[in-house]
């Protein structure tokens, strides 16, 4: 009779390992198809580089290119570039912008993760306020995301 307790103690055990590690793989699989319908729903990529020197003198980069701010001053000085983002889609583009590298410490960006309409043109500006960081070179990426959009 103990035999077939402790039997059936393991069997129910063992059936709860099982459901909870199903449940376990099911979540893991739910996140990760959302995943990739969001990395399928990318139209374009582009990416920009960022540059800042942090310094005690303010100097101006005329360069149209990139994201380059020049030289700002530390402890009160601000620079601000813009980018323009045209929609020449025919549907709603959603836009997400991510910045990278240690740029990010000190950049701001005006508008972020929304819905441009077709032929849809929005300025977007990035602001560079080094505080006190310390001086010398902060560098990095602007990345642009343009995704398929519906608006809800």
């Amino acid at each position: 009779m103990d035999r077939i307790k402790k039997r059936f103690k393991n069997k129910r055990s063992l059936m709860i390992f099982i459901i909870i590690l199903a449940i376990i793989i099911l979540v893991l699989l739910i996140y990760l198809f959302g995943q990739l319908l969001e990395y399928l729903s990318i139209v374009e990529k582009q990416r920009i580089k960022a540059t800042v020197f942090v310094g005690d003198n303010p100097g101006i980069d005329l360069n149209t290119t990139a994201l380059t701010f020049g030289m700002v001053q530390r402890g009160g000085g601000s620079a601000t570039r813009k980018l323009i983002l045209d929609n020449s889609e025919d549907k709603n583009v959603k836009i997400k912008i991510y910045i990278e590298g240690n740029i990010s410490q000190l950049m701001q960006v005006s508008d972020n993760n929304f819905i441009l309409g077709p032929g849809e043109i929005k300025e977007v500006k990035f602001t560079v306020i080094p505080g006190d960081l310390d001086g010398g070179w902060y560098l990095g990426e602007v990345i642009v995301y343009t995704q398929k959009a519906t608006i809800k």
